[in-house]
């Protein structure tokens, strides 16, 4: 699997803020089509757990509804957690032959370097920057997927090569595999061995970055620039 999809997500209205914030709640979003190599694996970042709640549910609903493929299939599914939702169909069948996807919300610390000012350009501008980290072992159908906030784009990438190289190096597969590959671009990094097989018969993975606006509600709403949840650390 690898992260190049076409996200369609929901394009909502987001509100200049300055990032003040200690704590935000990233929503990841993951739809795997059917025997479609490029999946998409998306994040938006959130002010509150309650918004990245809402958000979490409605895509969550949108995608498992708008495909065809999932809605004419006999075992399909839609599991629902407090911080997660599973769906798609035939959840014992290979992730190749079978569409899915799930939508969870993580709290993320807004992590700040000692280098970095806590006030840049970005953050005055309600602009963050989240790392994705997704790696799929041999044979397990439970892939890591990961994702972590900064708030600048050089911490961000700077994190992204310290885990590319830490799951790389760590990985005995991928070091013992004669055809492992390392692909290093500025925003992104794709690891692993066997880049021609089966998804599910060899070790990858990649890290990426990207920029997001700090979504809070629209003018009228009732969350207010901080709140308690955005403050305590966790």
């Amino acid at each position: 699997m690898s992260m190049k999809g076409t996200s369609k997500v929901k394009e909502v209205k987001r509100v200049e803020t300055k990032v003040n914030y200690t704590k935000v709640w990233v929503l990841t979003i993951f739809f795997s089509r059917y025997k479609d190599c490029d999946d998409s694996n998306v994040s938006r970042s959130f002010v509150s757990k309650k918004l990245a709640l809402e958000a979490m549910q409605r895509e969550a609903r949108r995608l498992y509804k708008n495909s065809d493929i999932i809605q004419e299939a006999h075992d399909k599914y839609f599991n629902e957690h407090e911080m997660e939702i599973h769906f798609g169909e035939n959840p014992e069948g290979s992730d190749y032959r079978r569409e899915f996807g799930y939508c969870k919300v993580e709290p993320n610390k807004l992590e700040n370097g000692d280098d970095v000012p806590e006030s840049t350009d970005e953050s005055e501008n309600g602009l963050i920057w989240v790392l994705t980290v997704f790696f799929s072992r041999y044979k397990d159908c439970d892939d890591s997927n990961n994702s972590y906030s900064f708030s600048s784009k050089k911490l961000a990438r700077r994190a992204m090569k310290r885990e590319a190289r830490r799951l790389y190096k760590g990985s005995n597969i991928i070091q013992g595999a004669r055809d492992k590959y390392f692909d290093e671009y500025e925003m992104e990094i794709h690891f692993g061995e066997n880049p021609e097989g089966s998804d599910y018969r060899r070790e990858f993975g990649y890290c990426k970055v990207e920029s997001n606006k700090l979504e809070t509600q629209e003018s009228g709403d009732d969350v207010p620039e901080s709140t308690d949840e955005s403050e305590d650390e966790y």
